[in-house]
């Protein structure tokens, strides 16, 4: 099983387009489950299905109207030009395996470096 509690930046590195692209692992969950990203930087997150579970084979950013199936045991990208700062859920087609989009103005998070930071902040801006 995968380490929620990694630094966030772990698996996050350029392509050569510039997008800056986050490996996320699906087996049980989302891991890691919560992506920062800067207004307006180009994201290409690889996902990677890791189990057989109906609940996963699909994954929904509503708030970007975009959508991928997750074939088990490869790698598919979704890509996402997020414009706007705030908070922006992603689900399984079912509801039940969730994550979270963190997209903030430059210098609006200096302090965020874990992912369990990431959702204290999360959680104290949800309530």
């Amino acid at each position: 099983m995968f380490n929620s509690n990694r630094l966030i930046q772990d698996h996050a590195h350029r392509d050569a387009t510039n997008a800056r692209e986050i490996e996320v692992w699906v087996q049980g969950g989302y891991f890691p489950d919560m992506i920062y990203s800067k207004v307006g930087e180009p994201l290409r997150i690889l996902f990677r299905r890791e189990e057989s579970s109906a609940c996963s084979e699909q994954v929904v950013f509503p708030a970007f109207g975009k959508s991928a199936t997750l074939p088990e045991g490869q790698q598919v990208a979704v890509e996402l030009h997020p414009s706007e700062p705030g908070t922006y859920g992603f689900t399984c087609a079912m509801g039940i395996l969730r994550g979270w989009l963190v997209v903030f103005e430059v210098g609006q998070y200096p302090a965020l470096t874990t992912i369990a930071a990431a959702k204290a902040l999360i959680r104290s801006d949800l309530r």
